[in-house]
């Protein structure tokens, strides 16, 4: 009950709920879609610990780079925001790179983790996957087919 403007006394009743008004289908990926929420806060986090740039439209390219590290193969939790993280924040060619393609098949054979493989790691290669316009004749193959 509540009281309106003029001071009336007002009651107001729910009608009768009718489940099959549902317009969202509760298929499989709708299910998924759920779980990634809670994996999507954790890579905005990681973001904003790493002093990464949050795009405008984060919540999107956040679900867009999740799908992808399942597209992948990855499972493990924190090889699948890895992933996403760097989706997100570098340059588009990162995960065509021949040391990240051998990162992702490393974790997904078990032998190490995303995270381990990528720390391993030599500075120059870090270096090159960080660069959008880098000089490598890897990079510049890349960029002429994208």
């Amino acid at each position: 009950m509540t009281i309106d403007a003029c001071g009336r006394l007002r009651e107001f009743r729910s009608g009768p709920y009718d489940a099959s008004a549902l317009t969202a289908s509760l298929d499989p990926d709708f299910f998924q879609a759920q779980f990634r929420v809670k994996q999507a806060r954790e890579v905005l986090l990681a973001m904003v610990k790493a002093e990464s740039l949050i795009p405008v439209d984060c919540e999107i390219e956040i679900d867009l780079a999740l799908q992808a590290a399942y597209q992948e193969g990855l499972t493990d939790r924190e090889d699948v925001i890895f992933y996403a993280v760097n989706q997100v924040t570098l340059p588009e060619t990162w995960r065509m790179h021949p040391a990240t393609r051998a990162c992702i098949t490393g974790a997904l054979s078990g032998k190490s983790t995303l995270v381990d493989s990528f720390t391993s790691l030599p500075d120059d290669v870090l270096e090159e996957l960080s660069t959008p316009n880098s000089k490598c004749a890897w990079h510049q193959d890349q960029l002429g087919s994208v």
